[in-house]
This record gives C-alpha cells, sequence and structure tokens, in this order.
C-alpha cells in the first residue's frame, strides 16, 4: 500500500507498505475547516491479487480515499491469484474449437484473459480456443494469463491441448471368391480415412505376405495375385498409418477357395477278351515284321548266271 504523493507527510511516509510486518505510519497536519485528504493505493505482487479493504475503508477497489481529521488505521487484505484452464482433447481430421473457460483462483471480477506462444494453426477468439481439422496428431502447449478488474495478473499458466490420432477402416473384397486352377484374383481394400491422411495396406494370407505396402490413393488399394495354391486361402487386409495422424486398422477376412489342377483321364481296364486279342494282335505284328525282313534279304542280292551256249 502507497499514499499518493499529495500531501505529503509531515512525518513517517506510506509507501510500498507491505514487506515483513506490514505496518507503515505517517503523520499529517490538520487544519481546522480543512482535514486532509489522503489517497491509498493497494498494488499487489506478483501472483496476488487485492481482495479488500478494512477500518477505515471499505470496499475491494483498489484505490482507497481516507479523511484524516483524526487518527485513521485502514487495512488492505491481498490473496493469492492464479488460473487454471483443462481443455478437452481433439481428433485429427475434425475442426478443433472450444472455450478457454479459465477457473480464476483469487482476484476480483469480472477477468480478462490472454494467451502466450499459441502453437501454429491455433488461434484464440473471444475466449474461444480453434484450429483446423488439418492440425497434425500431437500434444501442443501455451501459456494463459487472467487480469481481475483491479489490474492484478496471474503467473502464466500452463495449457495443454492434445490431438490424436483419427481411427481408420478397411474392408476388404476379392475378385473372382472362387477362381480357377491358375486363374489370378485381386484383392481390393477400401479404407475410411480423413482427407489428408497417407499410409499402405499390406495383404495376408495368414503369416503369409501376398502383397506388401501397397499406398493408398483415394482410399483405395488392391492387390493382383497371379496364382494361389490350390485350396483355401484366408486373407485380411491391414492399414498402415503413413504418420502419427491416423491409427491402424485391420479388415475383415475374405475366404478364397482355388480350384485344383485338373487330372488326366484314366486308361480303361481290358477284360480277359481284350487281353487275348492284345496278344493275338502282337503275335500278328512280330509275324508280317519277320516276312518283310526276309523280302528285303532276297532283294538285295544278285541273281544267277545262266550258262552260255557253245557256238
Amino acid at each position: 500500500v502507497s499514499a499518493q504523493p499529495a500531501p505529503p507527510a509531515a512525518t513517517g511516509a506510506v509507501q510500498d507498505c507491505g514487506r515483513p510486518g506490514g505496518l507503515c505510519q505517517a503523520g499529517y497536519g490538520y487544519f481546522e475547516g480543512a482535514p486532509t485528504l489522503v489517497t491509498l493505493a493497494a498494488t499487489p505482487d506478483a501472483g496476488h491479487a487485492f481482495a479488500a479493504w478494512g477500518d477505515a475503508c471499505s470496499g475491494s477497489t483498489s484505490t482507497c480515499s481516507v479523511t484524516i481529521d483524526a487518527a485513521r488505521s485502514v487495512q488492505a487484505s491481498f490473496t493469492a491469484f492464479s488460473v487454471t484452464a483443462s481443455l478437452p482433447s481433439g481428433t485429427y481430421g475434425t475442426a478443433y474449437s472450444q472455450p478457454l473457460a479459465p477457473v480464476p483462483g483469487g482476484g476480483v471480477g469480472p477477468f480478462s484473459y490472454s494467451v502466450s506462444g499459441l502453437p501454429a494453426g491455433f488461434s484464440q477468439a473471444a475466449g474461444t480456443l480453434s484450429a483446423p481439422a488439418t492440425q497434425a496428431a500431437g500434444s501442443y502447449s501455451f501459456t494463459l494469463s487472467a487480469t481481475d478488474a483491479n489490474g492484478a495478473t496471474t503467473e502464466p499458466a500452463d495449457v495443454t491441448v492434445v490431438i490424436g490420432p483419427a481411427a481408420t477402416s478397411a474392408h476388404l473384397s476379392a475378385s473372382p471368391a472362387a477362381p480357377g486352377h491358375g486363374q489370378s484374383v485381386t484383392f481390393s481394400a477400401q479404407v475410411t480415412l480423413p482427407a489428408g491422411a497417407s499410409g499402405t495396406v499390406d495383404f495376408l494370407n495368414g503369416t503369409q505376405v501376398l502383397c506388401a505396402s501397397v499406398a493408398v490413393t483415394g482410399g483405395q488399394a488392391s492387390c493382383s495375385v497371379p496364382r494361389l495354391p490350390p485350396g483355401t486361402a484366408t486373407v485380411q487386409a491391414r492399414y498402415v498409418p503413413g504418420d502419427g495422424n491416423t491409427s491402424g486398422s485391420d479388415s475383415n477376412t475374405v475366404t478364397v477357395t482355388a480350384a485344383p489342377a485338373p487330372s488326366a483321364a484314366p486308361i480303361p481296364a481290358l477284360g480277359a477278351g481284350g487281353i487275348a486279342l492284345l496278344g493275338l494282335l502282337t503275335a500278328a505284328g512280330a509275324a508280317l515284321s519277320r516276312r518283310m525282313g526276309t523280302s528285303r534279304k532276297i532283294g538285295a542280292g544278285t541273281s544267277p548266271r545262266t550258262p552260255r551256249s557253245s557256238p
């Protein structure tokens, strides 16, 4: 507490009265019919606020005028003054807009508030904190201060806002669902994620990777398999985020049954009659081969000579 410079005190002083002991004394002259008017001002230290006057002064405004027509005693009360604010989390892909709704401790209302050190992308207007839907997931901090009706200001309070990753979902389909032997199959994954998010899809047959890190374009990713082994394959698509703005997700499972390779036509079994006929044909073929061999030998020799007659 301090006294205004005019009128000057005749003895003592009321100046910066608030240190240990908290007592200041001053003597003022009194002229009959013209008492001295002294104005006192209460100034809180940082982190504190003026609360109220007592004794010869009253009220909660920070100044008080005292008429010194007799010995007067005035007391000023101060309280700790602080502010806190708790803000809910946001989600990537959804614009953030929340009233600051700070809670002051101490001070005299009405209060005004100011923020400093706002992260890039955040803005504050009319007591509302805002950020666009494209604000990256993460933890953002800034400071908040409150000022009361008497001009007392709190120490800056730390405020943190968390923007969480957006949830995603994936749906898988296959074409055809029952491929023939050696027929290719195309697996298509539809991924639901917010605009601006990026990621890839792995296509899995159990633990076997059919296609890895297929980029998601327009919410779609596909995997063509030239040939599945015969039998049943249980395939699932797994979305893998490209950054921290989205969470991963697994699709439904799709069962594809590939046909086996066609088998060769069986040779019909021969009965007793067939076996006998086969034996006759084999014997006839052998005899024919011997005769043809003999003919070739005769034709290959020279014809016998006819003896000449004598003249």
